[in-house]
């Protein structure tokens, strides 16, 4: 999804301005002016200019910088600013856009008034979202709001809700994300602004790509072309066949994606947008691969490669040489993929992009292996595995702390609206006390308009009261809530804090004996401890898997969609994968399945039951043994098995292992350990699929884990 965000990153922004003003006449005065009038015209022309011809924005914000020099002027220093931070955040280095910001939010607040104050705080809370520091996004982006409210600006203040609906979504919250694009949407339609509605429908067009509802991703695509077509706003109009494009490849009609992607694609090659120009191909590129015509999917990455090399990305360019060398495998071009790796591997490794080494370590493993050269392929892939696990582990660490954001952020929006209702409330208690002066003020007039003026006022009473109540119900009822779900957060992390233990302890310890007394072992010893620091190594990072997957199931955040699938291929893959841990204890396969049969299933969730069923399998075998892998087919229902002739279980271990408060855990034949979470999490998904999941075993003979598939 990353690519689509760079592609509507303009429409995000909120700085992009929807009415341009002439800069032709702006440079032809030029010429004529110096000192203060010429810093005032060259910061202008830097924010007029900073889509349109980014080299010559930053050739004026350079100028500015050198007149501030010798013109001290606070108003026009903090528009440098403002100017240096929006063309850094184009240029996507946020660290600098978030120094340079900072420095001019604090000018904004003592010389610029609401209005520039809003537009600083607006593109640096963009800086803080691209860093991951959202707490921070929200609270300046919520300013920014609060700044163009006072000056009741409307646009800016929709310009600055699209942005925080864009951090909304980078939390997951996206159902949030689409009511405020949706209310957005429905202010500009009344407001009959065309660069507005096709800014808003993109927006909701990107929303709806991340829930993968094309109906929706076409139809707000192409509002936003219809009416970026009025006004030639060439950038929305390149977003809208972009959106089509994409709607289209995902229902797989790859025919109509093309024709929409190419569209895309001549707008921004006549107009250098390099970003949105490097996103078309590379999904033009997706296309032509699984249509199959690699011959063309490899012109048109090569020319991809070359756009980003000259912009100087990198890191992009990282990932498309990456791209490239797959592709080439996939042609089987193993001896042209061989150079393209390591000119990959050159740049990826001077930047430290892990992600990156570990896709090229992995490249490496399949060249070498298919030329023939197993001693160079193992040890790619030694270093693939290890470098996969570091990221794992860290990726896994990261979503926790993302985890723990999302509840403080989710209380602190609720503080937020809880201080709001008490707010109102008081304004109404005001408003109340006001009218009882009046009341007593206007009682010299008659009795009878006293009367009835109480009377209304006792009922105006009332209803606050009524207001008052359910408020306090629903904070109660939020309170239970937000409790639940931090006893939730706090056993997650506490079943880290434990079972994380033992296999870091392990890793600890081995690695202080091979620190300290290296000398002092074998080689066969120095093997065998390195093995256990592997073992527990593999363990922790299954470990951290589960769990979040457990956390997320817990959540509510994972959501089945279940199709006809043949399993049998599935479960070749699977067989294949598992092949090396396999035969690491001599123990093999056999699948006794029909290849043609299929079961209604969420895939994802059936290869990961399918995955769990057999590496348990595998763990809990003797050395030299079969694995057997069936099916069985009835008028009621269709079986899959998995059977061993492993350790067993007795029948009051089988009745505990689906129980979330008692921890079932036994070490394999090889001293293997684990958790019983791949177990649980296994039976959840298949709840969530209806399917039940029966078990048989006899100790000392093995056991059986079948999924039973009702058959309609």
């Amino acid at each position: 999804m990353r690519n689509y965000t760079l592609l509507f990153l303009l429409c995000f922004l909120g700085i992009l301005p929807l009415h341009a003003i002439n800069t032709d006449s702006l440079q032809k005065q030029l010429p004529r002016v110096k000192g203060l009038k010429r810093l005032e015209l060259v910061n202008q022309l830097a924010w007029e200019l900073k889509y349109s011809d980014v080299k010559l924005a930053n050739k004026f914000v350079n100028e500015a910088d050198s007149l501030l020099k010798i013109t001290k002027n606070e108003f026009q220093e903090m528009l440098f600013y403002r100017n240096k931070t929006a063309l850094f955040i184009l240029k996507a280095d946020f660290n600098a856009a978030l120094r340079s910001g900072i420095v001019g939010v604090d000018l904004a607040r003592e010389c610029g008034g609401d209005y520039h104050l809003g537009k600083i705080l607006n593109i640096t809370a963009i800086a803080y979202r691209e860093l991951g520091r959202y707490r921070e996004a929200i609270s300046m982006q919520n300013e920014a709001i609060d700044a163009f409210s006072r000056i009741k600006d409307t646009v800016e203040i929709i310009g600055n809700l699209n942005n925080l609906a864009l951090i909304y979504s980078r939390l997951g919250y996206i159902t949030e994300k689409i009511t405020i694009h949706q209310k957005v949407m429905d202010f500009e339609f009344k407001r009959g602004d065309p660069n507005a509605i096709s800014r808003s429908a993109a927006n909701l067009a990107m929303a709806y790509i991340e829930l993968e509802d094309w109906d929706l991703v076409e139809k707000y695509s192409r509002i936003a072309i219809t009416n970026a077509e009025k006004v030639k706003n060439l950038q929305f109009l390149a977003s809208g066949y972009f959106g089509v494009g994409k709607a289209f490849e995902g229902r797989s009609n790859y025919k109509e994606a093309l024709k929409w992607y190419t569209l895309s694609i001549e707008i921004c090659k006549k107009n250098d947008f390099s970003e949105f120009l490097t996103s078309g191909l590379l999904s033009v590129r997706r296309i032509y691969e699984k249509l199959g015509d690699y011959d063309k999917a490899e012109s048109i990455l090569r020319e991809a490669i070359q756009l980003v090399y000259n912009s100087g990305r990198l890191p992009v360019w990282v990932d498309t040489q990456v791209f490239l060398g797959e592709l080439l495998i996939k042609r089987k071009q193993y001896n042209k993929a061989l150079p393209v790796v390591q000119s990959a591997r050159i740049v990826a490794d001077s930047m430290r992009l892990i992600s990156s080494l570990r896709n090229i370590e992995r490249l490496y493993g399949v060249i070498y292996d298919n030329l023939g050269d197993r001693d160079k392929a193992l040890e790619h892939y030694k270093k693939y595995i290890y470098l996969d696990d570091s990221l794992a582990e860290t990726g896994k660490l990261q979503m926790a702390k993302e985890l723990e954001m999302k509840y403080e952020i989710k209380g602190v929006n609720e503080a937020n609206r809880l201080l709001k209702t008490k707010t109102e409330l008081q304004r109404k208690i005001i408003v109340f006390q006001w009218w009882v002066v009046i009341l007593a003020i206007l009682s010299v007039l008659g009795m009878l308009i006293s009367i009835i003026l109480l009377r209304r006022r006792r009922k105006q009473l009332q209803r606050a009261n009524i207001v008052l109540k359910s408020n306090a119900e629903e904070l109660k009822s939020q309170t239970e809530e937000l409790g639940a779900l931090n006893r939730t957060k706090d056993k997650f992390f506490s079943i880290i804090a434990h079972d994380l233990k033992n296999p870091f302890n392990a890793i600890i310890g081995f690695s202080s004996l091979l620190s300290v007394d290296y000398k002092d072992y074998n080689d066969q010893e120095r093997l065998e401890m390195v093995g256990e620091i592997s073992k527990a190594t593999q363990n922790a990072a299954s470990l951290l898997d589960n769990l979040l997957q457990w956390a997320r199931s817990q959540m509510g955040q994972i959501k089945t969609k279940p199709e006809t699938l043949h399993y049998g291929s599935i479960i070749h893959d699977i067989c294949t994968q598992l092949e090396y841990t396999a035969k690491a204890k001599q123990i093999s396969f056999s699948c006794q399945i029909d290849e043609n049969a299929t079961v209604f299933c969420d895939q994802g969730m059936l290869r990961f039951v399918i995955r769990n069923l057999v590496l348990n399998a595998i763990k809990f075998s003797w050395p030299e043994s079969v694995i057997v892998i069936s099916d069985d087919i009835t008028d009621d229902y269709h079986d899959i098995s998995i059977t061993d002739n492993g350790v067993g279980m007795s029948q009051q271990k089988i009745d505990l292992l689906f129980k979330l408060d008692e921890k079932v855990s036994t070490p394999g034949t090889a001293k293997e350990q684990g958790t019983g979470l791949g177990l649980l999490l296994s039976n959840e998904f298949m709840r969530l699929n209806n399917v039940q999941i029966l078990i048989s075993s006899q100790e000392g003979r093995g056991s059986r884990f079948t999924l039973r598939f009702k058959r309609t």
